[in-house]
């Protein structure tokens, strides 16, 4: 020390040691990143015992379906807002009053720049928005099926709805798999298991993927297929349960112009079915634009300019002095129309003033339109006389459905043309909307199909079972190393004790265990408890069916290293007190893990979070909280770090003699401690052992529980109904 220009003092042989270690890890990262790299697997074909034979779809009468006509009227879209403080900040409007039909049949196609609202609308018109306690998000106006106001529950069932990514997708399912899953928590219980997989075989022949049916899904780590191949079972998911109305959510973005085509292709074989299907764009190329029927242009701020006909929106324009050049893109003649531009303050000013010109245009447009409408269907009301068989009446027997449903005006925009009303005769009634109203799986109906697919999912990823089981594994042999053996000597007693103390540490390890696996697992939930597949109940109780068997093994290594190498006493009952004490303390563990993840979306904050509490709660039930404020021993009782120390502590020193050296003797000649009671004694561990083992055991069920209704309340607060009166 003193030849590097270091006094020989203590204090630096720290400092030093510490510069060491900072220098060895970072050398140890570069070795690890240089030399280590991520493999990723390749999706293997795998043979089918199901032949996939294009014979044995069903063909489907399309005369026979029973369409759906969308209405929107003064539909607009508005967020309630608080800040940490509490205090509320002004209402912030998303989507201003909307009028619109968007026929069945047809592409209906919501185009707009950045900001102009087109996913808000999507997901308002889905009711997928999540209330939480500082946003709400309010609905004005009226959304109409067939001209009459549908309830939520009717709205949930007859839309499915297809987000902009495909994250909802297990990567370690191949895509039959995932359709076979998805036709399982999907159809019907009446259906039998062979018919719910011809269903999922036919929709995957529909939708094109057969030569990549058994090919894994992937993700960034598993070479899977395709992202257009991704889109196509994200929407064939949703069309297992031949839905009425599917809203798709950019279902071209991100992808290749033959793939957008493709995949417009295919929704326009989905519309020709007599299907409402709504999709946002965020730009179209021309050749797709031809596949548009009906087209709402949004302006940024969710200000309507333009909705009707795709074919008539040029004309609208040229008349009011806005011609298409000839050879440009309909689509990006219609966005540099009605996108303000922000690179300069003069061209933001002009093109500003141009925006808001077309917007009033067309308020002005609609009035009209609204009158005519009114005019047209007097006239019609007088000169025909509907058919008894084919009249629907809005005002049904309530009793046969529990739905509502309210009269309202007819198309605000007159898109129909007066010899229209013809088609009312293939719409659907009023009554037939209550009936599809779709019911959520039983419980006992949804467990083994989730058991069965989180089997499959795990088993395919090595990863997922090591972020399991090498939490608990690596800290039990650390404290091996650390504290075996034990002996019975004056310095064992802190030995012993710290042991004990750190069985706190497994809560961290279960918390980890959850951040490794909960979050993506949540968020498949999230997705499939908005679609009404299955509750929070068979959720819960698949994750912790797959998780506690896991955990389980586990802490036997612990109870096997404490009992053979560390020296605990070599008996049964130590043996099988420590392994339940770690596996209290890991599931309590993984419990906050799902009370603190589900409150936060941010896994980095949960994590934070969680890191805090659980540091105190370790400190409190230890050797360190001997003395501590009656607050704190307050709280401490609802720690089960606290009643797992409190269990294990007896066992491991109950009846040990400690020996002490000549220098370590008290001035009578006696050892300052020489028995496993005297030191129960001194650290407040002289408890019970067996009511702090049943006292852990009801932490672990009182947690879970906890857990679950934290999950249910956040679940049930997101469908609270938006809609103003």
């Amino acid at each position: 020390m003193r030849s590097l220009g270091f006094p020989e003092n203590w204090v630096w042989r720290p400092i030093i040691i510490l510069m060491s270690f900072v220098v060895f890890f970072c050398l140890l990262s570069a070795i690890g990143l240089r030399f280590f790299k991520v493999t990723m697997t390749i999706a293997r074909a795998r043979t089918s015992d199901t032949e996939l034979s294009a014979s044995r779809v069903t063909a489907r009468s399309v005369s026979k379906v029973r369409t759906i006509d969308i209405g929107l009227h003064d539909f607009s879209l508005s967020i309630d807002k608080r800040a940490v403080t509490g205090k509320r900040v002004p209402r912030k409007t998303i989507i201003n009053p909307v009028s619109a039909v968007f026929q069945a049949g047809v592409l209906n196609v919501i185009m707009g720049p950045s900001g102009s609202g087109k996913t808000s609308l999507l997901v308002a018109m889905a009711l997928r928005f999540r209330n939480t306690t500082g946003t709400k998000y309010r609905l004005s106006g009226k959304l109409t099926f067939n001209c009459a106001v549908p309830s939520d529950s009717v709205i949930r069932s007859v839309c499915s709805y297809v987000c902009q990514d495909d994250d909802a997708l297990l990567p370690s399912l191949t895509v039959l798999e995932t359709l076979r899953f998805a036709a399982g928590l999907r159809l019907p219980s009446s259906m039998s298991k062979d018919g719910k997989n011809q269903r999922a075989e036919e929709v995957l022949l529909k939708m094109g993927l057969k030569d990549c049916a058994n090919n894994l899904i992937g993700n960034d780590l598993i070479m899977g297929i395709s992202g257009g191949e991704k889109r196509r079972v994200s929407i064939a998911v949703q069309v297992l349960t031949d839905p009425r109305i599917l809203l798709l959510d950019e279902p071209t973005s991100g992808l290749d112009a033959f793939t957008a085509s493709s995949i417009m292709e295919v929704l326009q074989g989905l519309a020709n079915e007599g299907r409402t299907l709504i999709l946002t764009i965020h730009q179209a190329r021309s050749d797709l634009f031809k596949h548009c029927g009906n087209v709402l242009l949004l302006a940024r701020g969710g200000l309507p300019v333009y909705s009707g006909s795709a074919i008539e929106m040029l004309g609208y324009f040229g008349r009011r002095g806005y011609e298409c050049p000839q050879h440009t893109n309909p689509a990006d003649f219609a966005l540099d129309m009605i996108t303000i531009d922000l690179q300069q303050g003069e061209r933001e000013a002009e093109s500003t003033v141009k925006v808001q010109k077309l917007v009033g245009n067309w308020r002005d447009y609609g009035g009209e339109l609204e009158a005519q409408a009114d005019e047209r269907l007097v006239a019609i009301g007088r000169a025909e006389k509907p058919n008894e068989k084919d009249h629907v009446d809005p005002h049904y027997d309530e009793r046969k459905t529990g739905e509502k449903i309210e009269k309202v005006e007819a198309n605000a925009t007159g898109l129909y043309s007066p010899a229209e009303p013809f088609k009312m005769k293939i719409l659907s009634a009023p009554v037939e909307l209550g009936a599809l109203i779709r019911h959520r799986p039983t419980f006992a109906a949804a467990l083994p199909l989730l058991l069965h697919r989180a089997i499959i999912n795990t088993r395919r990823q090595p990863q997922l079972i090591m972020a399991r089981t090498m939490q608990v594994v690596g800290l039990s042999l650390v404290l091996a190393l650390f504290f075996a053996p034990v002996h019975n000597d004056y310095y064992s007693v802190q030995n012993r004790m710290g042991f004990v103390q750190l069985l706190g540490a497994f809560c961290c390890a279960g918390m980890l265990q959850n951040v490794a696996v909960y979050p993506n697992e949540r968020d498949v939930f999230y997705r499939e408890d908005d679609d009404g597949l299955y509750g929070v109940e068979a959720f819960l109780a698949s994750y912790t069916i797959m998780e506690v068997p896991v955990d389980i093994i586990s802490c036997h290594v612990l109870g096997v290293l404490g009992v053979l190498v560390v020296g605990l006493p070599r008996t049964v009952t130590m043996y099988f007190v420590c392994v339940f004490s770690c596996f209290g303390i890991v599931s309590c563990g993984e419990s906050l893990g799902i009370m603190f993840n589900t409150l936060f979306a941010h896994t980095g904050l949960a994590v934070n979070i969680m890191g805090v509490f659980l540091s105190i709660a370790q400190a409190m039930a230890g050797i360190l909280s001997i003395n501590m404020p009656s607050l704190f021993k307050a709280i401490n009782w609802l720690s089960p770090i606290r009643y797992a120390t409190n269990a294990v502590a007896p066992y491991s020193l109950r009846g040990v003699k400690f020996t002490c050296t000549e220098e370590q003797r008290l001035p009578d000649r006696s050892c300052p401690i020489s028995t496993g009671e005297e030191v129960l004694k001194l650290y407040k561990f002289d408890e019970e052992p067996a009511v702090n083992v049943a006292a852990l055991a009801v932490c672990v069920v009182v947690y879970r529980v906890l857990a679950y209704i934290l999950l249910k309340a956040t679940r049930a607060r997101w469908r609270e109904k938006v809609m103003e009166s």
